[in-house]
């Protein structure tokens, strides 16, 4: 028992010498690194408070977000991005603003399949599926769970695949898509 003792004496001596030891080493001063830099304190400054300015932006967005979380009752309700999210956020999760998502929705609008019932997905939300999936890269999974497009995994792949086939019909896409048509087009290219 007095070998114990002796131990945990001995174990509380050598915490009480780190604890000095460290309250030593904070009066010591700045890291030598810094002693020759005369404004690194002042850079270390700026760095501070702009990646402070940085998380306190991400917080603010992050706050928003969750303040839109799904009443449970609602779950099967879509909610509507373009006028609850601001412009950045829509921004952020779509990767597009809101003036060319409805230019996007405006021009597949006439190629996709009209809305036949009531529990059919409308348009607009068909193509925001559609680009949130371009825009994360991600699972499909990972679209239909977004607190705005809250829908199946099965309807995130339809959405994806009338999109797709909208953006692929000819009238559009010989608009938008071009290809060197001769050399000359092509070595201009080239040279960009």
């Amino acid at each position: 028992m007095k070998a114990n003792k002796a131990a945990y004496t001995d174990n509380i001596a050598s915490q009480s010498e780190c604890e000095e030891y460290a309250s030593e080493k904070r009066h010591i001063g700045k890291p030598a690194r810094y002693e020759d830099e005369s404004d690194s304190s002042d850079n270390i400054k700026e760095e501070m408070e702009e990646l402070l300015y940085v998380n306190l932006i991400n917080e603010v967005e992050d706050a928003e977000l969750d303040e839109m979380e799904l009443d449970p009752r609602h779950a099967n309700d879509i909610r509507d991005p373009f006028v609850e999210l601001t412009d950045r956020s829509f921004q952020t999760i779509f990767r597009l603003s809101k003036e060319l998502c409805l230019f996007v929705i405006t021009l597949l609008e006439p190629l996709m399949r009209p809305r036949m019932k009531p529990t059919d997905l409308d348009i607009r939300v068909r193509v925001l599926i559609a680009i949130r999936f371009f825009a994360s890269g991600s699972y499909q999974m990972d679209v239909g769970s977004n607190i705005f497009l809250n829908v199946s995994q099965s309807s995130v792949s339809r959405c994806i695949k009338e999109v797709v086939n909208g953006l692929n019909h000819p009238n559009i896409f010989n608009e938008f898509v071009k290809f060197p048509g001769n050399l000359r087009d092509l070595d201009t290219l080239r040279r960009m």
